[in-house]
């Protein structure tokens, strides 16, 4: 992973450096090195692409305590936070390939961390945040896979009005490290096919007008960024996006609120230098490999606070997806339909709390145009009166793509693969498959953490993820056959954190 320059969310101007350093159970206080997750989980354009995905203006603001929630030194009118520490990871299938394949390769890794976070209220509605955090994970057993990670995942956000008019500027970063957020990818065997580092970044303005009692008429514009960081191996995903949105929310009551949305979009590729055969000669030429595309989608949306311990939004859009033919990918297929989403969240008691949700989504393609998605997640968590805490998650994804996609494979130029479409600036044989993959991927984490002392914290963290292709694949790669398909991997965190 990459250092990044993060943003923190706010009503008036919050700034910070870094962000969330937490890990996976010790949270607030180191990264997150947990592969089977994007920096975060409520980023709903972590991963990839999701086109027709409604933007809404936020409305929250800074209230300001003065001090943050947990802070080590006061500077005068600045609070700050200083942590350090240790962080182990286990991964058991590393290359994310299938029984009938290669063998698994595991990946232990251990290192420290260190974060600092700095804070300033300079008024009710203005935060200045300074955050960042540094990790440096050694693999045991080889060094090819050390590297440094500061953690991003920030935003900033500067919120003002003239007159009834809101006006919202905002950016927000976030990144991805694990190739198992897409459930299209698995592994032929060599693990370093698996490089996915990819950083997400998304700026706007929004601009709300009260215009009627108790409704609010909404438009903004939003650019979307998907690019590579550092070695990664999926350079094709490399995109832009711009985005328009136009909604009108009215307030029914204190506990209830509908309205209409729509937004617009138009999605390009970036020219990616690649490497093609044409006869007996290799050819080096940049091209777009995706197929952009442009659309709309309407649709009525509703928050409801059914009681005081459970609220529940949901939307169901009508999108409708034209792509382009301007990449190498053959793919000629359009998508429309309905797309709903639906959460509901239930606080049981002062500790516990439970959330459904679930969605009907078409993502960005992996050699296809679009992956189709049917997901639904459950979570429960629960907070002691010690400050340890717990949480379960549970997810599944039943996904299909619109076209034959893409297995990635060792090019040698003695033995080429035979039919490989081109070949990557990493060196790697990019090979369509027959068909379309179809599957379902099944997930499951359990994190916790524990304070040992005031200032001492540990915490533990465990994922399961198991990727099912209704069809397995037997790819030539020159020098023999490759099986591609479903895979099943663990992944374990210890961490450690000191407060100082």
């Amino acid at each position: 992973m990459a250092g990044l320059i993060a943003l923190g969310r706010g009503m008036g101007l919050s700034l910070s450096l870094g962000g969330g350093l937490t890990a996976a159970s010790a949270q607030g206080y180191f990264p997150t090195v947990n592969p089977f997750v994007s920096s975060s989980d409520s980023n709903p354009q972590a991963g990839t692409y999701k086109p027709g995905t409604v933007i809404l203006p936020q409305s929250s603001g800074v209230t300001g305590s003065g001090a943050p929630r947990d802070y080590n030194i006061k500077m005068g009118p600045v609070f700050a936070n200083f942590t350090a520490g240790t962080i182990f990871t286990y991964q058991s299938n590393f290359n994310q390939v299938g029984s009938g394949g290669a063998a698994a390769q595991s990946l232990l890794t251990i290192g420290p961390s260190v974060g600092m976070t700095l804070e300033y209220q300079i008024s009710d509605t203005a935060l200045l945040q300074l955050g960042t955090g540094i990790s440096y994970q050694t693999s045991i057993g080889g060094s090819q896979y050390d590297q440094l990670a500061i953690s991003p995942n920030s935003s900033i956000s500067y919120q003002f009005s003239i007159d009834a008019v809101r006006i919202t500027v905002q950016n927000n970063i976030s990144t991805a490290n694990q190739a198992t957020i897409d459930p299209t990818i698995s592994g032929t065997g060599l693990s370093s096919l698996m490089e996915f580092n990819r950083l997400f970044n998304t700026s706007g303005l929004t601009i709300a007008w009260p215009g009627m009692k108790n409704t609010t008429v909404s438009a903004g514009y939003f650019y979307l960024l998907n690019t590579s960081i550092g070695k990664d191996n999926f350079q094709q995903f490399d995109s832009g996006m711009h985005q328009f949105t136009l909604s009108a929310i009215h307030q029914l009551g204190p506990a209830l609120a509908i309205g209409v949305v729509g937004n617009g979009m138009i999605l390009s590729y970036d020219s990616t230098s690649v490497v093609t055969q044409q006869g007996a000669s290799l050819i080096n030429s940049s091209a777009p490999i995706q197929n952009g595309s442009s659309g709309w989608s309407v649709g009525p949306s509703i928050e409801w606070s059914v009681t005081k311990s459970i609220s529940a939004s949901a939307t169901i859009s009508y999108n409708n997806q034209q792509f382009d033919r301007n990449g190498l990918v053959g793919d000629t297929s359009n998508f429309s339909g309905i797309t709903p989403t639906l959460s509901i969240s239930h606080r049981l008691n002062q500790s516990l709390t439970q959330a459904i949700n679930g969605a009907r989504q078409a993502n960005g393609g992996n050699g296809s145009n679009f992956t189709e998605t049917y997901t639904a997640g459950y979570s429960l968590s629960y907070n002691f009166r010690n400050a340890a805490s717990i949480r379960l998650g549970i997810g599944f994804n039943r996904f299909a793509q619109s076209n034959a996609g893409f297995a990635y494979v060792p090019y040698d130029p003695a033995s080429p693969p035979p039919n490989y479409l081109y070949i990557n600036e990493n060196g790697v044989a990019v090979v369509p498959l027959t068909s379309a993959q179809k599957g379902q991927q099944y997930t499951a984490t359990l994190s916790t953490s524990y304070p040992i002392t005031q200032t001492l914290i540990a915490g533990v963290s465990y994922a399961y993820i198991e990727n099912h292709l209704n069809q397995d694949f037997s790819i030539q790669s020159g020098t023999g056959s490759l099986n591609f398909g479903g895979y099943q991997t663990h992944a374990v965190i210890l961490s450690l954190a000191y407060k100082f």
